[in-house]
């Protein structure tokens, strides 16, 4: 098997630890290739939407990061029917979006909060 190495930040190591201890996974690899499947079969479910798609997309930020929300939810007045901010204790913030549209816009958005680089997570619920 190729071995793969990758930079973490402290913070991620420490996260990844108390994740790989609370759901027993036998080491930091194990978890990691679970990570990526998980985030496969994500981009499997997104690739497969076509027509018209009802839906919502929750994503989390720092508060201090709310200008490349808004940008990207502008974007795609198309799609977002409504949006609710709510402030998840001192720092943190979340967006619910309940899109509504062609399946091809609601993709790309999805993707745009997800490469932004600003988003500390993007989930994509589907029905």
């Amino acid at each position: 098997m190729p071995i793969v190495s990758i930079s973490l930040n402290n913070r991620m190591l420490q996260e990844m630890e108390e994740v790989q201890e609370d759901l027993s996974f036998a080491g930091r690899s194990e978890l990691v290739r679970a990570s990526i499947r998980m985030l496969v079969a994500d981009k499997k479910a997104r690739d497969e939407l076509k027509g018209y798609v009802s839906c919502v997309l929750v994503v989390t930020h720092d508060e201090g990061l709310e200008g490349p929300v808004t940008k990207i939810k502008h974007n795609f007045d198309s799609v977002v029917k409504s949006h609710l901010h709510y402030k998840l204790g001192e720092k943190k913030c979340l967006e619910l979006m309940v899109l509504d549209g062609d399946a091809s816009e609601v993709k790309e958005i999805v993707r745009q909060f997800q490469t932004s680089g600003s988003m500390d997570n993007v989930k994509l619920i589907l029905p």
